[in-house]
C-alpha cells in the first residue's frame, strides 16, 4: 500500500470518527431555531470553517445546507490531495457526480421558468472544480442556452441528441436517465482503467449497488407515486446492476400492478434490517442500509478507493440528519419525533 492510500485511509476513518453522535444531536433537538442550530455547530472543530462566515443572527435554512455540503467537498478534496492524480480519473467522481446534479436541477427550474431557484440554490463553491462555466448555466432561461453553457463537455453532446418535448424541453425524465447513463458508464470505465483485481472487485460493487437503489427508486417514485406503465418505468432503467437485475426490476413492477410498491422493495436483501420497522418510508429504508453496508466497508476495506467512496456516502447521510433536526426545530416538532427520523 502507498503512503498516500494509507493516508487517505487513516484519514478518512479519523474522520469519522468524528461525526455527530446520539447525543449531539439530541443537544441540537431542543435548540430554538435554525440560529441557535449553527451557533451550537461552530463549537465542533470540522464545522466550524464552513458555518464562522454564518451571521448568528439571520441564519436562512438553505445557507445552512449550503454551508453542511461545502464542507463534505472540503473534506473530500482534502482526502483528493493525496490521490486524486489526473482531473478526469477515479478520485474526481464527486465532482462529476455534482456536476450531472446541478444540470439536472438547472433543467429542471428552467423548465419550469423558475430559474430565479436555481440562481438561488446552487452551490457556489462548485465554481472552481466544474468543467464548465456554472456562472453561465445560472444565466440560461432555456433549453438552447443551456446547451450553449455546456459546449465544449460531454454534457452538450448527451442533451442536444434528446428529443425536445413540444419543441422546447426534452421530458426531465430523458434528461435524469441520459445524464445518469453517462455518469455511470464514466465510473464503472474508469474504474476498469485504473484499478484491477480484488480492489476493482470491491469498488464496482459499491457503485454498482448505487445503481441497483436508482432503479429500486425509481420503482418507488415512477410506479408507486405517479403510476407510470411498467414500461414507462423500465425504459427509464439505467443498465447496471448488482442484485437487481432487469429481470427482478419487471417481475417487481408486474407484482405491483396489483400490491403496494413499497413493501415489495422492503422485500429486497438490502432491506433486510428494515423490514421490521413499522411504517418506515423508502427515503429512510435507502439510508439505513446505506448506513449499514458503509459503515462496515469504511472500517474493514484496505482500499482507499473504497473507504473514501464509503465515507462520503456516510457524511451525506450525517447532512441528511442535520437536515431533519433542523426542520423538525423549525416546526416545533418534539425531540422523540426528531430522534425517530435520524440514521444512526
Amino acid at each position: 500500500m502507498s503512503a498516500g492510500s494509507a493516508a487517505v485511509i487513516a484519514k478518512a476513518r479519523s474522520k469519522y470518527g468524528k461525526t455527530l453522535t446520539l447525543s449531539d444531536y439530541k443537544s441540537l433537538m431542543v435548540k430554538n431555531d435554525v440560529n441557535d442550530i449553527v451557533t451550537a455547530l461552530k463549537a465542533y472543530p470540522d464545522f466550524k470553517k464552513e458555518l464562522a462566515s454564518i451571521s448568528d443572527t439571520a441564519v436562512r435554512r438553505g445557507q445552512a445546507e449550503e454551508m453542511m455540503n461545502k464542507r463534505l467537498f472540503r473534506i473530500y478534496m482534502d482526502l483528493c490531495r493525496f490521490k486524486f492524480g489526473k482531473k478526469g480519473g477515479f478520485y474526481y467522481y464527486l465532482v462529476k457526480q455534482e456536476e450531472v446534479k446541478q444540470i439536472i436541477s438547472a433543467a429542471m427550474y428552467i423548465s419550469a421558468d423558475a430559474y430565479e431557484t436555481f440562481i438561488l440554490s446552487f452551490p457556489v463553491f462548485l465554481t472552481e472544480y466544474c468543467s464548465f462555466d456554472i456562472m453561465a448555466l445560472t444565466k440560461a432561461r432555456s433549453f438552447s442556452e443551456m446547451l450553449i453553457a455546456l459546449k465544449g463537455t460531454p454534457y452538450y453532446d448527451i442533451l442536444k441528441a434528446l428529443p425536445v418535448d413540444g419543441g422546447r424541453f426534452p421530458q426531465i425524465r430523458s434528461i435524469e436517465r441520459a445524464l445518469g447513463m453517462y455518469y455511470q458508464t464514466w465510473l464503472l470505465d474508469t474504474v476498469k482503467k485504473e484499478f484491477s483485481g480484488s480492489e476493482r472487485d470491491e469498488i464496482e460493487k459499491c457503485i454498482l449497488r448505487g445503481c441497483d437503489i436508482y432503479n429500486l427508486k425509481l420503482c418507488y417514485r415512477l410506479k408507486g407515486l405517479f403510476k407510470l406503465s411498467n414500461d414507462d418505468v423500465m425504459s427509464c432503467r439505467i443498465p447496471y446492476h448488482y442484485r437487481f437485475s432487469e429481470k427482478n426490476m419487471s417481475e417487481l413492477l408486474e407484482k405491483a400492478d396489483s400490491e403496494p410498491v413499497l413493501p415489495l422493495i422492503l422485500r429486497h436483501p438490502y432491506f433486510k434490517s428494515c423490514r421490521d420497522i413499522e411504517g418506515i418510508d423508502f427515503e429512510t429504508a435507502v439510508k439505513k442500509a446505506n448506513q449499514r453496508f458503509f459503515s462496515e466497508k469504511l472500517r474493514l476495506s484496505q482500499y482507499d478507493s473504497v473507504v473514501m467512496y464509503s465515507l462520503m456516502e456516510l457524511l451525506a447521510i450525517e447532512n441528511a440528519n442535520l437536515t431533519t433536526v433542523i426542520e423538525g426545530v423549525r416546526y416545533s416538532l418534539a425531540s422523540e419525533e426528531i430522534e425517530k427520523m435520524l440514521i444512526i
